[in-house]
């Protein structure tokens, strides 16, 4: 009875993350359509580089959420959503693909700030640019209050919604800071000091664009590392053998050891040979101090022991 209604909680569990998942992406993609349109559009009436950087940014950002949105549609219809690498890599995939999206972005950013300082324009229509700036700081407040909602609701949330999470805190963050700036422009435009206002414009946008820089290339090392898995440094196969050889007493013969090297993460999968005289709790007590002693070595590990029973 009691593993059944574990089993239950489980599962209870796993559809309940299933429905925030879908939830807080639906919302976040299906305002991030709209929100993109308004920001091109006042981009180019309002003739504000800032405006049309923060546009640009929105513009990649829906393209890497339009294949999450179609690869978690996928994801979630299958229900596969408990696949222990799965939800990792789209992670690491579409943050990869931002920010080498960042990238030459930042660099056209910071050449057409550099032509704006050279070849200022008449007149900046600051006032206006502050609309979608109010618009996209009430949708991440938003969609920041939801995601923290989720996870204080639910501590074992994947870390694909803790990511959103930290997006969305960036975002405001951002927001606010850019309205601060404009506000600051427009309120020297009042003030009669309009040359020193439309330097502003450009000025934020290279602070902008360079940290879109910063952040891509950040992205890039960082889930490139992840994307690729490398076996193990043979010093690392010999403390997985010095392991074994400390336990071998608890077990018949040693089969299939699979390892690999994915970011800082030491995935260690083992078949061990079991006599059939064990019973399960016997297996798990051998199986948990094999995780120790591996922990010792690795701190960032991900370990599976494949029990074979046998009459060896």
């Amino acid at each position: 009875m009691s593993e059944n209604n574990n089993k239950m909680s489980l599962e209870d569990n796993t559809s309940r993350q299933l429905n925030d998942l879908r939830l807080v992406v639906y919302w976040g993609f299906g305002t991030l359509i709209p929100l993109t349109i308004l920001f091109m559009v006042v981009g180019f009436i309002s003739d504000s580089l800032t405006i049309f950087t923060v546009a640009l940014d929105y513009g990649l950002s829906l393209i890497v959420n339009t294949f999450a949105f179609v690869a978690v549609r996928i994801m979630l219809k299958k229900n596969i959503f408990t696949f222990p690498y799965g939800v990792g890599k789209l992670e690491n995939f579409t943050s990869l693909l931002y920010g080498t999206l960042l990238m030459p972005s930042g660099c056209f950013l910071i050449y057409s700030a550099i032509n704006r300082f050279i070849n200022p324009p008449e007149n900046i229509l600051f006032g206006l640019s502050q609309v979608p700036m109010v618009i996209s700081l009430v949708r991440s407040l938003l969609l920041l209050l939801l995601t923290s909602w989720i996870i204080r609701r639910n501590p074992q949330q994947t870390s694909l919604m803790a990511s959103f999470r930290i997006n969305y805190e960036i975002s405001a963050v951002m927001d606010v800071s850019v309205m601060a700036v404009l506000g600051l422009a427009l309120f020297l435009i009042w003030m009669d000091i309009r040359p020193l206002a439309l330097m502003i414009d450009p000025a934020v946008t290279i602070l902008l664009a360079v940290y879109m820089l910063a952040n891509g290339g950040r992205l890039i090392v960082k889930n490139f590392k992840s994307l690729i898995d490398l076996p193990l440094p043979e010093d690392d196969q010999i403390k997985i053998m010095g392991v074994l050889a400390r336990e071998f007493d608890a077990f018949e013969n040693i089969g299939c050891v699979y390892t690999r090297l994915s970011g800082n993460t030491r995935f260690i999968e083992m078949e061990l040979f079991f006599n059939p005289g064990m019973t399960l709790s016997e297996i798990a007590v051998v199986e948990q101090r094999i995780r120790e002693r591996l922990s010792g070595h690795f701190p960032d590990l991900s370990f599976r022991l494949m029990p074979v029973v046998t009459d060896i």
